[in-house]
């Protein structure tokens, strides 16, 4: 793998972004006509059975504060979501088993990265096998919850008890 040159004043003020985690294989194959919506290279930490899709990103956008600059900027929000998930999209469209990262996980440097990785291994490689030769969907549903919600209750008892734990809380 060929790291990302930075010199030693930007190291500090640079993080790596983390688009998603992949089943191992080698970074030219993974990466391979992938790119970061802006046109950055996308790296791999390998750490053995696990690999994390990072970028380098600048800390002062994508580090500390970040969620609040993006809230005033609503546009920009938006796009950051999109390129986020196009990345793992992308990914998926060529047949790696993807575990997407949650939007705006930014870490200090690889260390930070590749020690996430190895505290949650077990974790990880149980992911990744329950999900390898599957396709994750997203389902959307709009409705009347006063109407919806007592039908659903009543078919079944867990829903139930669900919809009494929330109805509180909405």
């Amino acid at each position: 793998m060929n790291p990302v040159a930075i010199d030693a004043r930007d190291k500090a003020e640079r993080g790596d972004y983390l688009y998603c985690i992949v089943s191992p294989r080698p970074a030219a194959e993974v990466l391979a006509g992938v790119r970061s919506p802006d046109g950055s290279p996308l790296r791999l930490l390998e750490d053995g059975r696990a690999s994390a899709v990072v970028r380098t990103v600048a800390w002062d956008r994508y580090g500390e504060g970040a969620a609040a600059r993006f809230a005033e900027d609503l546009e920009s929000l938006g796009e950051e979501v999109r390129h986020h998930e196009l990345v793992a999209e992308r990914l998926a469209e060529r047949g790696h088993t993807v575990l997407p990262g949650r939007f705006g996980l930014v870490y200090r440097d690889d260390e930070g990265v590749l020690a996430a990785l190895r505290a949650e291994r077990e974790n990880i490689e149980r992911a990744i096998e329950r999900r390898a030769g599957r396709e994750e969907w997203g389902l959307r549903l709009w409705g009347d919850r006063n109407v919806l919600g007592p039908r659903l209750a009543a078919s079944d008892e867990e829903i139930g008890r669900l919809d009494e734990e929330t109805r509180g809380s909405m």
